[in-house]
């Protein structure tokens, strides 16, 4: 168990869907989510359908043989609007959520639901425990690294701590890369100005934040902005991609 501030960020071994059809999230099932469709596809080689829960909801489940779907969702109202659509045209969904409208587990259908811990750091360790699922199934350097680490948080702390020593985020634009993005609605949360690569603003000066894997296409933008006389920060995260986002979510307290 990992101590932060009064949270708590722990590592469970899940039962969790190895070949789903379809993921559905919404943005405070983004980190998890993001997290098991990243790690089904580069530790097990399998890539299913990713949505966000409205676009699934009205565009694809009405139309589509839909198979199994796991579900990341977190608002009430959309943990109703995806269990309702499914039970409604009889499809199998295994739900991740933090908290249950009353009655919701009554209803019946094919529906598995897994509760998670509902406090501020509940998505980073829910997507932690399915990262060490998936790895404890293929095992490899790779995996046996990401287990290593997921078994002994002792030096984590610090070595966050050193990440971006004296930058003041608050007065910066927080631009982060195609990796770090699943960390964006808690960082948003935490009331930081987020911007991703599709819409960040080139003249405003920016924390730029990135991991080893898209080192290069983001140290593009920094060439660019700085070409442009916009003050520009800088934070590698360099870690393994599967895991950057939920450390970040962790560093930024948010």
């Amino acid at each position: 168990m990992l101590q932060f501030t009064g949270e708590r960020i722990t590592v469970k071994e899940l039962d969790i869907e190895t070949k789903p059809d379809y993921i559905v999230y919404d943005d405070a099932g983004y980190l998890p989510a993001s997290s098991y469709a990243r790690g089904l596809s580069s530790l097990l080689f399998f890539a299913p359908k990713v949505y966000n829960v409205h676009e699934f909801t009205y565009t694809v489940a009405p139309y589509c043989d839909l198979g199994k779907v796991v579900a990341f969702v977190g608002d009430e109202e959309n943990v109703v609007r995806i269990t309702d659509t499914l039970r409604y045209i009889e499809a199998s969904l295994q739900l991740f959520t933090w908290k249950l409208p009353q009655g919701l587990e009554k209803k019946g259908g094919d529906v598995n639901i897994t509760l998670f811990e509902g406090n501020k750091y509940g998505s980073v360790s829910l997507a932690f425990s399915i990262l060490a699922s998936l790895s404890k199934l293929k095992r490899n350097p790779r995996t046996e690294r990401i287990l290593e680490q997921l078994s002994d948080f002792s030096d984590l702390q610090p070595w966050l701590d050193s990440l971006g020593q004296g930058i003041d985020v608050s007065r910066y634009q927080v631009i982060l890369s195609p990796i770090m993005e699943p960390a964006s609605f808690h960082l948003r949360k935490a009331g930081l100005d987020v911007k991703t690569m599709a819409n960040y603003n080139i003249l405003i000066n920016s924390l730029i934040i990135y991991n080893g894997s898209d080192m290069m296409s983001m140290r593009r933008v920094i060439t660019m902005m700085s070409s442009k006389g916009v003050e520009t920060k800088q934070i590698l995260l360099d870690s393994d991609p599967l895991m950057a986002p939920s450390y970040l979510t962790i560093k930024m307290g948010a």
